[in-house]
């Protein structure tokens, strides 16, 4: 064979090979396209399931399902739906921190709003102040880690929180505390006072001492709006009930004596005389009295249970009741003055 059908059979060889190693390149990427699409078609079909969902109210598993699409393809859009769904679940935080996610991100389109949000949520957040005595408590909060020892200050999800300090020489001390949107709110537990010392040979696994508020045994309770929980005062002030007898009293008194005047100015019309005149007379006052008792007795029955349920309300405005005779040439009776 001459060298030139050599040098044509090694061009073919070669053309072969290309043709050849070509072929698979080309497969795969109409794979990888493929593959592509159909990763997006399955991410936004979780996000649009999360849209319905969060519009139904049902934010926790529309959570889960924006959270399935940012998995299935990470995109910046997601993580601000995932992060309205912890804000309406309650999770502040976690709303704040998926939205500091989405900050560190290469989103460029959002990020003015995502701040104006994080600052709106961080308004909502309960600042607690924790300290203890000793000072350099380890604390944690529902069962998990802070990394902070006291004296620190935590901001916290509003509502019920477990609090629990650990301080080398004691039992660990735990403490509930309910906090209100946006409230400041302080803890301080005191284990020299409170607290159970133990020996370095019970450091390992020890029981945590509760630290309950005192409560009546007819108490319930509820939060404060410092966060502190308080003991409510179920029982109606004395005031309030001897009030409403004499309002009871006054009603009673001023409609017997009511009719018997009436009827003293029925017999007068009948048979006019001055001892039915006198006795008419004397009736209709004592039942003018005694009605006028009544109502100034019952407004001030009504002031009295107003004020306390202020008090209850921890209303800052407390009323002042004053009780004054009235007096005149017709009139006899007595009155009340309310003053704020």
């Amino acid at each position: 064979m001459t060298g030139g059908h050599l040098s044509d059979i090694r061009h073919v060889l070669v053309a072969l090979g290309l043709l050849v190693s070509a072929v698979p390149t080309v497969v795969l990427a109409e794979d990888t396209a493929d593959t592509a699409e159909d990763v997006r078609a399955i991410a936004r079909k979780h996000y649009q399931r999360g849209k319905e969902l969060y519009e139904a109210g049902k934010f926790e598993l529309a959570q889960k399902e924006f959270q399935a699409a940012y998995d299935t393809k990470p995109h910046p859009v997601a993580l601000k739906s995932i992060a309205e769904c912890k804000a309406a679940l309650g999770n502040v935080t976690g709303a704040i921190e998926t939205l500091e996610k989405f900050l560190s991100g290469p989103a460029q389109t959002g990020r003015a709003d995502a701040k104006k949000r994080i600052a709106e949520l961080q308004r909502l957040l309960a600042r607690l102040d924790v300290k203890s005595e000793p000072a350099g408590a380890t604390v944690a909060v529902d069962g998990k880690d802070t990394g902070r020892v006291t004296p620190t200050t935590l901001s916290l999800n509003p509502g019920a929180h477990d609090v629990t300090l650990a301080v080398s020489g004691y039992k660990p001390m735990s403490k509930q505390t309910i906090l209100d949107i946006g409230a400041d709110a302080s803890l301080r537990l005191d284990f020299t006072a409170d607290g159970e010392p133990i020996g370095p040979e019970d450091q390992g696994d020890v029981d945590t001492i509760v630290v309950r508020p005192k409560t009546n045994t007819n108490a319930t309770d509820r939060p404060a709006s410092h966060g502190e929980i308080v003991e409510p005062a179920n029982r109606l002030p004395v005031g309030f009930w001897i009030t409403a007898a004499v309002t009871g009293v006054g009603l009673v008194s001023g409609t017997v004596f009511g009719v018997m005047a009436l009827n003293a100015e029925e017999d007068y019309h009948n048979e006019p005389t001055e001892e039915k005149k006198d006795a008419g007379h004397r009736n209709a006052i004592i039942s003018d009295v005694s009605l006028g008792v009544a109502a100034a007795s019952g407004i001030t029955s009504m002031i009295i249970l107003l004020t306390h349920l202020s008090r209850e309300k921890r209303v800052s405005n407390r009323a002042n009741v004053a009780i004054v005779p009235i007096v005149d040439h017709n009139t006899a009776g007595v009155g009340a003055i309310l003053a704020f």
